[in-house]
């Protein structure tokens, strides 16, 4: 499924999007700007694609807090190692962008957007409505939610207001996918990995057995009944959990009108072999 408009017009030379994976998988696109950023996980294994391949336990890296972090440990090898262009963004190896087909240069976009998101999850679940306070307390600890909210106010005071409309907003923009400017990147980085490392610290999290094991040893504050899917191994995810609510906030700081979604999701599907 390749982009028509990216196919026959090379315009967009100044951005790279990174798809990201955590094993080999048939690539939907197969465009110039799309590159194929892999973990530690799928370091002994092959991937049948034309596309740049790069690892993300290269150089200055995080890889190995993967299982906490998810796809924060990508943000970081990007943010401390590759080269930017005037556009980044990241997708995942099942979830691809529609917009860029829309417009004939991703110039056009940012004339006036700031960012690139996937489309927003509405909270709701067997017919209620929830915001993200209590969606977070639903399918994981709200006491995480709360740490968050804590440690946004200490390290990051003037973003309570994005904090607050985070909160009590009925949708959240999940996945962290994005496509941003370099200089919004950056700045993003500043804001994000401070967060995620307090996080850590405070839980005891060093690594990625540390958050298992806090898991386990709180299970009657994640694992419920009517959520089995959302066993040990899903909860330990906290930090990454935790990373898209502070995107969240950082957008809605920063002015949600210059974030409107032009994006959506192609699907859910697992595409990897």
């Amino acid at each position: 499924m390749e982009s028509n408009i990216l196919s026959n017009q090379k315009l967009n030379k100044n951005v790279d999007i990174f798809v990201y994976s955590h094993k080999p998988f048939k690539p939907l696109v197969k465009n110039h700007v799309y590159k194929v950023l892999t973990n530690s996980h799928a370091e002994s294994k092959e991937f049948d694609t034309d596309l740049a391949i790069y690892r993300d336990y290269d150089g200055d890296n995080i890889s190995d807090k993967n299982l906490m972090y998810n796809e924060y440990s990508g943000f970081y090898w990007l943010w401390k190692n590759y080269p930017l262009n005037d556009y980044i963004g990241m997708n995942h190896y099942s979830r691809y962008y529609t917009c860029l087909d829309k417009v004939p240069d991703i110039n056009e976009i940012f004339k006036k957007k700031r960012i690139v998101l996937n489309d927003p999850v509405k909270l709701v679940w067997n017919g209620r409505r929830y915001n993200n306070r209590t969606w977070y307390e639903e399918w994981h600890n709200v006491k995480d939610f709360d740490l968050l909210k804590d440690i946004i106010k200490d390290l990051f005071p003037d973003y309570i207001d994005g904090w607050e409309k985070m909160e009590n907003s009925p949708v959240c923009y999940n996945s962290s996918m994005f496509i941003m400017k370099k200089d919004d990147f950056l700045e993003y980085c500043n804001f994000i990995f401070p967060i995620l490392d307090e996080i850590r610290i405070r839980r005891g999290f060093y690594n990625s057995d540390d958050c298992r094991k806090w898991v386990e040893e709180h299970k009657e504050d994640y694992i419920r009944d009517r959520h089995l899917y959302y066993n040990v191994e899903m909860q330990s995810r906290i930090v990454g959990y935790l990373a898209e609510r502070a995107m969240n906030t950082y957008m809605y700081h920063n002015g949600d009108k210059s974030f409107e979604n032009n994006a959506s999701i192609i699907g859910w599907a697992n595409v990897g072999k």
